[in-house]
């Protein structure tokens, strides 16, 4: 007699997402330094170069919360691949108000994608009773809110008028 598969209760279903999506987004956090450093080096707008900085964007602070809410819940190795075609955009050796509107359009779809992510975790860590954990990621939604805002100023009060002669 074959015995039913035992099913996971709504815990371990929440905590089974929760650790798959912060994996998945560990990965994309990782990608998005790398392409930032690359779009940041195409720029023709020093506020846009400003902006795509890892450091100003506070890159390395969200892969360090990452880290931090990976080791306090002691999950171990996490197999997460993401894959995206995001980090495809053709770049031109010559910059130009064009190629910086194609960077930001690149840029806000890499921090949705990232924002998306974080907005499906906190609630799930809400759930699980996670206060640091939500904390961390409530910290991170903000700064990649207001680095989408950022990018969005750059387009309105710099690009775009530059473009309007």
């Amino acid at each position: 007699m074959r015995m039913p598969k035992t099913v996971p209760n709504g815990q371990g279903i929440l905590k089974t997402q929760f650790a798959i999506a912060l994996g998945e987004l560990t990965n994309i956090e990782k990608q998005a330094v790398k392409l930032y450093g690359k779009l940041k080096q195409a720029t023709f707008t020093a506020e846009l170069a400003k902006a795509l900085t890892p450091e100003i964007s506070d890159q390395p602070q969200h892969l360090t919360r990452l880290k931090l809410i990976h080791t306090s819940l002691k999950l171990g190795k996490i197999n997460a691949s993401t894959t995206t075609d995001l980090a495809k955009l053709k770049l031109s050796a010559k910059k130009s108000a064009e190629q910086d509107l194609a960077i930001i359009s690149h840029a806000l779809k890499w921090q949705n994608l990232k924002l998306a992510y974080y907005e499906f975790l906190y609630p799930l860590a809400k759930s699980l009773d996670l206060e640091t954990e939500a904390t961390l990621l409530e910290q991170t939604i903000t700064d990649n809110r207001n680095t989408n805002t950022w990018l969005r100023q750059i387009i309105q009060n710099i690009i775009a008028p530059s473009l309007q002669d």
